[in-house]
Order: structure tokens, then sequence, then C-alpha cells
């Protein structure tokens, strides 16, 4: 019988069969449900007749807190600040400003494309945001972001990619840079990329109404997931807007999660403010 191994930082080396991995479909859900509780638990084989015990194990290195680098402006930072606050995970933050000429090359080591943000724990260093906030969710104790319902995942990953693929830019490098952005900074908003912005943003906003839960958490179910935490932030951006938060409003499903999100303490807690708030600076997004 082909054993294999668990990995897993606080587990030993004891083998699994994967056959009776396959075969106890019962112990596999159980296993997952407890990720709700923050837990993983480890299959243990009893005995050489396949008797086990499932064995409860916290998936944390409790004696190292992550690095989060990145630009207190960006949507992106903003969206892994919110998991790790979620979690409950306490963490340093380093500045990084995608946009300086002179980008450090330790960080262009860790984020070779020179995005933000960029998590460090331990000796594991990762980018991309959706790779981070998965690896914050799955690594730390805390409430589960994710859902262990097969199409809320689905769902939750569907929400995710629409909101990068298609929402980021017209919402916060459209509508709020025109509307936000250069009137802090003294600059005249160009009409037609607010427009612009707008039309494209509608699409976006009619495409995530159409597949938003009736309330509660965005992709359905219980869990507030990573899909809710990866689009608040670009909607408190847009919503600054006068033109977004009217845009809202005509999606009832969309205008009802928002009404609950934005009063969501992890939001509040990490809103970086306005340039004209924090001396001038440049206020500006940037996409990983």
């Amino acid at each position: 019988m082909r054993t294999t191994r668990a990995q897993h930082p606080c587990c030993d080396s004891s083998p699994i069969s994967a056959e009776w991995l396959k075969a106890t479909h019962s112990g596999y859900v159980e296993c997952q449900r407890e990720l709700v509780r923050g837990l993983h638990l480890v299959p243990r084989p009893r005995d050489a007749r396949g008797l086990f015990r499932l064995r409860a194990e916290r998936w944390e290195w409790s004696g190292l807190s992550p690095v989060l680098y990145g630009y207190r402006y960006s949507v992106y930072l903003r969206i892994a600040r919110m998991v790790l606050t979620e979690k409950g995970v306490t963490y340093s933050q380093v500045e990084v400003n995608p946009f300086a000429a002179d980008m450090p090359k330790q960080y262009l080591d860790l984020h070779p494309f020179g995005r933000v943000p960029a998590l460090v724990h331990g000796d594991f260093a990762l980018h991309e945001t959706e790779a981070v906030t998965r690896y914050v969710d799955e690594a730390f104790c805390g409430p589960a972001l994710q859902s262990i319902e097969p199409r809320q995942r689905a769902r939750m990953a569907q929400i995710i990619s629409i909101i990068d693929s298609y929402g980021y830019v017209p919402m916060v490098r459209q509508v709020f840079s025109q509307r936000i952005f250069g009137p802090c900074l003294g600059r005249a908003t160009d009409e037609a990329q607010l427009r612009a912005g707008i039309e494209n943003s509608l699409r976006v906003l009619s495409a995530l109404e159409s597949i938003a839960a009736l309330d509660g958490p965005i992709a359905g179910g219980a869990v507030w997931s990573l899909a809710d935490f990866h689009l608040a932030p670009m909607m408190a951006y847009f919503t600054a807007a006068p033109e977004g938060e009217e845009a809202i409003a005509r999606h009832p499903k969309l205008s009802a999660w928002w009404d609950v999100m934005r009063q969501r303490s992890s939001l509040c807690e990490t809103d970086p403010g306005l340039p004209d708030q924090l001396g001038g600076e440049l206020l500006t997004a940037s996409a990983t």
C-alpha cells in the first residue's frame, strides 16, 4: 500500500495511506470543517489495521511575526492589511513606494516587478496580493476567511478575478484618481477619463450584482471571505467619488453589502487617509 507523509510544521512524519484518505471522505469533511475554528485536523493512523484519530494542530509559527511591504495608499496593500487584521495577526509594515525612481534592490529581490504588496514570514517571501491573503488565512489561527463549500469558494475566486481583471482600472485608476486624486493635488479632472471609468465600472458592478448573495458575505454563506476584503478597499475609493456613490446605489445587492462592509472595523482601521491630510504626498494605488 502506497503511503504519503504529512507536510506540516507541527506534525510528526507518521505515514498516511493515500487509499485511506481517498476512501474516508467523511474524515476529510470533518478535517475541512475544523478550518472554521482556525484549526487543522491532521489524520493519523492508529495501528496497522488502519484505525485513525484526528489531531488538532495550530499551523502558526508563534515566534515569528510577518513583515508586510507596501505603499500605504495602495488598495492592494489595504487588502492585505484587512486580512491580517481580520485574522488578528500581529505584523510590522515597511513603506515602499512603487513609483520611486530609486527602487531599493532589496525590495526588487522580494518582488522583481516592483509592485506592492510583498510579505515576508521568517524565511518565506511572497508577492501577489491573492497569494498573500490566501497564505495569511491558511497559515495563521483565527477565523477562516474561505468557505469550505465548493460553490462559495468558487464564487469567491470569481469575484476576486473580476475585481482585479476588470474593476481596478476604472474604479480606482480612473474614477477615484480623476475625481479625488487630482483635486487633492491641485490637478484638473480629466472628464473624458472619468466618464470612461464610470461606464466601465457600471459593467463591473452589473456583473458583481448578478452573482452577489442576497445578503451577508458577497460570495454567500456565513463566511466573510477574501472576496469581501478584496472588494472593500476598491469600493471605498470608488464611492469616495460622488459618481461612484451614485453608481453603487443602482445595484441593490451590492449597495446593501456595502452598507454593512463600510462599517467593518478592519476597513476603518486600515483607512490611509487622503494626501491633503498627510502633507500633500502622492495619493495613488499600485496593482499586484
